[in-house]
């Protein structure tokens, strides 16, 4: 597949958190940060570069439930809840705050008009503690985007949205259970936000794909073995019941840098466009049998989720770009915002990327192996920019002379 150099995503460099002086210059504190780590310690420098202060990010999130909550207390809103980032401990310093509503007293009020009374309360609060209220359109279920003004968060407010909950939880779990899993999924996480953050790959996408790749190495096993033998645990027809107690701790002589190239190594090779990326059978498969009702499990849970009375699911594509599972919910690919020119984009950075990870010399040199990762990257990807957009000039320019020649 081939990428329009005229078109291609819009990728900020050093991509700077919302809530600093946007003349932050990151690339100048990394360097200086891995200049001063000690041996061993340059991911660490990196990961505490990036992330947010998890106890100063809590009271925030105290802070603005306490505020929905105390607005709302006439309307019966009763249950403001995290998930995202922060349930997940995977908060970086842009991260978004997410947020989910749920009203225990009055179980008919719809979700629509649950939505309108939080408008009502968002735009119209006095103090004007929330700022740039608006819908966000064009999604499954009813959600606001705005901005607190003393915590400076901005807020993903769901209403009522359990799948976003459970999975939260999942992942959450698997973070607290596994260090290196955590220091893993931040750095990728970081590397992603730096390089195809515009690409409309979610990190929610992301965390996914890693997910797959511990399965892949046999690190961790899938949601279908981690769900074996647990109590169901289901909602609107998908089984959210999952236990890492079958899980296996990874052995200490694995490094993060090994997973981080794994990872890369994976999906540098991966053919997007015939094979689905998926945690609950824990493997990258072929997409066909999905399209054919050759698997079983999938084919159970969409006939549950038809007889839980739930949102009638859409006919399988089988032509996408992109396709990852949803751990649990098997037919939602939580890459469907990618485009066929962003997985262009995003294929040229992990071959990039797998292409560094290898190199004996960058790592036997951590410093540049990590700035490279997250910068100097960019400036290789600019590079093949120009030459692309020069060989098409050229090109252009041959198709114009042989136009006037006849």
């Amino acid at each position: 597949m081939q990428s329009n150099p005229a078109t291609k995503p819009q990728v900020a460099r050093g991509r700077k958190p919302l809530n600093v002086s946007p003349s932050r210059d990151y690339r100048s504190e990394l360097q200086n940060a891995l200049k001063v780590s000690p041996p061993g310690g340059h991911l660490n420098a990196v990961i505490a570069l990036y992330t947010c202060d998890p106890i100063k990010l809590k009271k925030s999130y105290d802070q603005i439930r306490r505020c929905i909550k105390s607005g709302l207390k006439d309307k019966g809103i009763v249950e403001v809840s995290a998930f995202g980032s922060l349930v997940t401990d995977l908060a970086l310093q842009d991260s978004d705050l997410d947020l989910y509503v749920r009203d225990y007293n009055d179980p008919s009020m719809s979700q629509s008009q649950l939505h309108a009374v939080l408008m009502d309360f968002l735009t119209t609060n006095k103090d004007k503690k929330f700022l740039g209220v608006a819908k966000v359109p064009r999604t499954r279920e009813p959600i606001i985007r705005c901005k607190h003004r003393l915590s400076k968060l901005n807020l993903n407010i769901h209403v009522y949205h359990p799948n976003g909950a459970y999975n939260s939880e999942f992942i959450g779990n698997l973070m607290r259970r596994s260090k290196i899993v955590r220091d893993l999924s931040l750095f990728l996480k970081i590397w992603s936000n730096n390089l195809i953050e515009s690409c409309r790959m979610s990190n929610y996408c992301l965390i996914c794909m890693i997910i797959v790749s511990l399965q892949e190495q046999g690190l961790l096993l899938s949601v279908k073995q981690l769900q074996a033998g647990c109590p169901p645990n289901i909602f609107r027809g998908i089984n959210y019941a999952c236990t890492l107690f079958k899980m296996r701790p990874i052995p200490e002589e694995i490094t993060v840098l090994e997973l981080i190239e794994d990872f890369f190594e994976l999906y540098s090779t991966t053919d997007f466009e015939a094979q689905a990326v998926s945690p609950f059978f824990g493997c990258v498969m072929d997409k066909q049998p999905f399209r054919d009702d050759e698997i079983p499990e999938y084919t159970a849970q969409l006939e549950a989720m038809k007889v839980a009375g739930a949102e009638p699911p859409s006919p399988f594509r089988l032509i996408t770009c992109m396709y990852v599972q949803d751990p649990f919910d098997m037919h939602s690919n939580v890459a469907q915002s990618v485009s066929p020119l962003s997985l262009s984009w995003i294929k040229k950075c992990f071959s990039l990327a797998s292409r560094a990870t290898k190199d004996p010399k960058l790592r036997a040199e951590p410093e540049k192996l990590y700035e490279y990762l997250l910068f100097g990257m960019m400036d290789e990807l600019d590079e093949m920019q120009e030459e692309e957009e020069r060989a098409m000039r050229a090109q252009k320019k041959r198709m114009n002379q042989r136009k006037e020649d006849l």
